[in-house]
């Protein structure tokens, strides 16, 4: 069984690449954090490419593009196909949830 996930990663993670692959950014876009309370946010997220795009997706999430605040910006991986980049961001911040759980 392969099961879907999204997970913040840690500051000493990383990711070989292949000898002529390069990291790219992609454009930040914006989206609405939306809150259990219904209570909304505003945000930003860019993917991240290592490389060629693979099965494990890689995304920066944070409140201030400019600055990236280092409470408020957050790197994070998944595996979950045709995930929209604001799936990513609301789902990652249900995490607050199942660690409270």
């Amino acid at each position: 069984m392969s099961l879907n996930y999204i997970v913040a990663i840690r500051s000493n993670h990383y990711v070989e690449l292949l000898p002529k692959q390069r990291t790219q950014y992609l454009d930040w876009q914006r989206f609405k954090r939306v809150f259990s309370d219904l209570n909304s946010e505003k945000r930003f997220i860019r993917e991240i490419i290592h490389g060629k795009r693979g099965e494990h997706r890689y995304w920066q999430i944070t409140t201030d593009i400019e600055k990236l605040p280092g409470n408020s910006t957050w790197y994070v991986m998944s595996k979950y196909p045709d995930i929209t980049p604001r799936e990513v961001g609301n789902f990652y911040g249900l995490r607050t949830w199942v660690e409270y759980g």
